[in-house]
């Protein structure tokens, strides 16, 4: 093991061992994120802390009232359609709004606290003609009960579950639809009733979707966070060499609540504004660095971005140059902190280091534990991102 892999590992042991898991705006997600301030602090020029307000509860919490609102609605299906399709049309606005995109839509219903994203900044040796956010999360997640309980097969919920959901109101739409023609008595919409029933006991689990339970957060997403602690000692060694970038002013990003729906970034960007319009800005979010042979970037986050051509070109590039492992990949639902600073407008990408296919096991539940974070990974991350820099500012320098 190198130093820098068993600094990286013994900063998260202590982590892990001091708060372990990391409720979005608690007091661990605090003391935590004080302790990467004391990590930031030796390396960086300065850092700046920026509260927010967070309702942690509010991002997933909805789910239990979008399973009543299925089944009263196929209660009433039969005899008043349109009560139906009224009842599905708000639980589809507020599953969309507030979990495929991350709306605040319900956010004002819900108890608030406090919680807060810390910068590292590091300054060039010269002019600064373009700026690099590395960003990962403090925070770590509740527990998906049915991921726990069910593992990889939890898919088969999950999709089943969302299309009850788009099936139920399409089914209304129809009922309505012949009902207001004189058809409603067609044999093929009793039977498409039935269907809807059926698919009952899969929004069942979606009652326990989400628990009380933090997870440890290890991979998800304190092995990031590690990641650009790793980076921002490996230039402050640059530095040292009187090889500091000359125009790419680095900024470090530990936000809180991503797992609240990415409330940590989206209050950041809000904030901060004028840094991703000032000069040309790059963002590069770590997320789940387990192992090197599990590297990928991620391409589209569907239905919030698409990302960097430019950045995943550069990342390929540093790949093949120095034979490391590297393929792209999608994230089909949920998001990462890189779609907020995408739709910003940002060149962002994210790099991600685990496996996708199968499902991780350990994504999102109690198994979220050093055990699937290696050494070797972290390194390979750190030097992705300090090669990518490097790449960065021998372009700037051309400019």
């Amino acid at each position: 093991m190198s130093e820098l892999q068993k600094y990286l590992i013994d900063f998260m042991h202590k982590v892990l061992d001091r708060v372990g898991g990391r409720e979005a705006g608690s007091r661990q997600e605090k003391i935590a994120s004080e302790m990467v301030e004391a990590e930031f602090s030796k390396y960086c020029d300065e850092t700046i802390s920026e509260p927010f307000t967070v309702a942690p509860r509010a991002f997933l919490g909805f789910m239990p009232w979008i399973v009543v609102t299925y089944w009263v609605s196929l209660i009433v299906y039969w005899n008043t359609p349109l009560i139906s399709l009224l009842l599905m049309s708000v639980a589809l606005v507020v599953f969309i709004e507030q979990f495929v995109l991350s709306h605040p839509f319900l956010d004002p219903l819900y108890k608030k606290s406090e919680s807060r994203n810390l910068t590292g900044i590091i300054k060039p040796s010269g002019e600064v003609r373009q700026r690099l956010f590395f960003n990962a999360h403090v925070d770590s997640a509740y527990e998906f009960t049915i991921w726990y309980i069910f593992k990889g097969a939890n898919i088969i919920f999950m999709v089943a579950g969302i299309l009850a959901i788009f099936y139920m109101e399409i089914l209304a739409i129809i009922k309505v639809v012949f009902d207001l023609a004189g058809h409603g008595d067609k044999p093929f919409l009793t039977t498409m009733g039935y269907i809807a029933v059926a698919l009952v006991p899969f929004t069942i689990p979606f009652l326990f979707f989400v628990s009380r339970r933090v997870v440890p957060g290890a991979s998800d997403d304190l092995s990031g966070v590690a990641t650009m602690i790793g980076i921002a000692r490996r230039v402050k060694e640059m530095k040292d060499r009187g090889e500091l970038p000359k125009h790419t002013e680095i900024r470090f990003l530990a936000l809180g609540s991503e797992e609240a729906g990415l409330r940590g970034s989206i209050a950041y960007v809000k904030q901060n504004s004028h840094l991703l319009k000032d000069c040309k800005t790059y963002n590069v979010t770590f997320e789940g660095i387990e192992a090197p042979d599990k590297m990928r970037v991620i391409t589209h986050e569907f239905f919030k971005a698409k990302h960097s051509k430019t950045l995943e070109n550069m990342l390929f590039d540093i790949s093949r140059r120095n034979n490391w492992f590297l393929r792209t990949d999608v994230i089909p639902f949920g998001g990462t902190d890189a779609s907020t600073f995408t739709q910003e407008g940002v060149e962002s990408t994210c790099l991600l280091g685990m496996n996708t296919q199968p499902w991780p096991i350990n994504y999102h539940t109690r198994r979220d534990t050093m055990e699937y974070v290696t050494p070797e990974g972290l390194e390979r991350a750190v030097d992705f991102g300090v090669e990518l820099l490097k790449d960065l500012d021998a372009k700037a320098e051309k400019q």
